[in-house]
Order: structure tokens, then sequence, then C-alpha cells
């Protein structure tokens, strides 16, 4: 529970906003229980606390979309808040997929990861998640897969397109700024 709760609390350089911390601690609760014991949540607890318009990656992305667009007014403060969120949310987005896929409840059951690695929410690059097929255009989306650490291999079976829908509780200004970010990333241009 430790290891979560500090993974949850991922940072940029030794700066992170009390509001990042807030959010990512929301999600980092459900591992542990009233007396600090680790514990497993539901898809549903999870789903809860992560999505939806008081979710903690709601509100991330929303405080992101505002310091983007105060980053193209001009304000150089606001690139370093807007570099700091865009990695908390994409390290977030990455350990709920990871999540999602490995927890048995029974509308997920059959993404269950094979390799059982460890989950980690300090994913910024999302170097374990993986596109299943070609896209129509750059950002669009398609069905993903967890890979397994430190290789190309599938890591369980897929999510399909409308399962990555229902991640992103149909917030498709999310999931396409998700997809545009992991493509940026696997072609290894900038982020």
């Amino acid at each position: 529970a430790a290891r979560l709760q500090r993974d949850f609390n991922y940072k940029v350089g030794q700066n992170i906003y009390k509001f990042v911390g807030n959010q990512t601690k929301k999600i980092g609760d459900l591992f542990q229980d009233d007396k600090g014991q680790p514990r497993t949540p539901s898809v549903k607890e999870y789903y809860a606390r992560a999505q939806g318009p008081d979710g903690a990656l709601s509100t991330l992305f929303r405080r992101l979309m505002g310091a983007k667009k105060r980053r193209d007014s001009g304000n150089g403060a606001a690139g370093q808040e807007y570099n700091e969120l865009k990695d908390t949310l994409l390290s977030q987005i990455s350990f709920g997929l990871q999540f999602v896929s490995n927890d048995g409840d029974l509308e997920w059951s059959v993404f269950a990861t094979d390799s059982d690695a460890p989950l980690t929410a300090s994913d910024a690059t999302l170097g374990r998640i993986a596109r299943t097929g070609a896209a129509g255009g750059p950002g669009q989306p398609t069905g993903l897969k967890i890979l397994k650490p430190g290789s190309q291999q599938q890591d369980g079976d897929a999510f399909s397109a409308e399962q990555v829908s229902e991640f992103f509780a149909g917030n498709n200004e999310m999931q396409n700024f998700f997809f545009t970010a992991l493509d940026e990333i696997k072609s290894g241009g900038r982020r």
C-alpha cells in the first residue's frame, strides 16, 4: 500500500502541486483500508473515484486543459503546470488501464494479465500500453493492449475500441488527448 501511495503521488522534479496530490490521493486511497492495510478495490469502485464529473481523472483533465489554454495564450508559468499535469494524468491513465485489465471484476475478467507484473502509477511514458491496430489518423481511438514490462509482447487480453471508450466514460476529449499523447510517445515525438 505504501508503494502504491508513493507511486500515486508521481511528480516532475521536486515540485508537486497540492492539487495533483489531492487528485491522485483520491485513487490511491482505494488501495488501502482505514488502518492503512492494502486492499484491492473493484473496478466499479475505481471508476467511481476516477471518472465522472468529480472523478480524479476528469478533474486532472479539466485542469490540464485550463493550463494548456493559459500556456497557449503566452503564460510561460502555465507551461510547467501543463507538463506536470500531463505527466500525472498519463501515469494515472496507464495505471487505470493496467488495474482494470488485471482486476478480475466480472465485466472485465477476460483482461487478467499473464505476467502478474506489479502495477505502477508512475508510467507517464505509457511504456506498458500499445494500440491493437492501426489508427484512422493521429490521435484516433483504437483498441489497446497491456504489454509485458520491457517488451512489446501482449500481457493478457486486449481492450476493444468500445471498452476503451467505456474506460474513458464517454469523455471523447480526454480519450483523444490520450491517444494523441500515446502516438507522440511511441513515435519518439515531443510530449
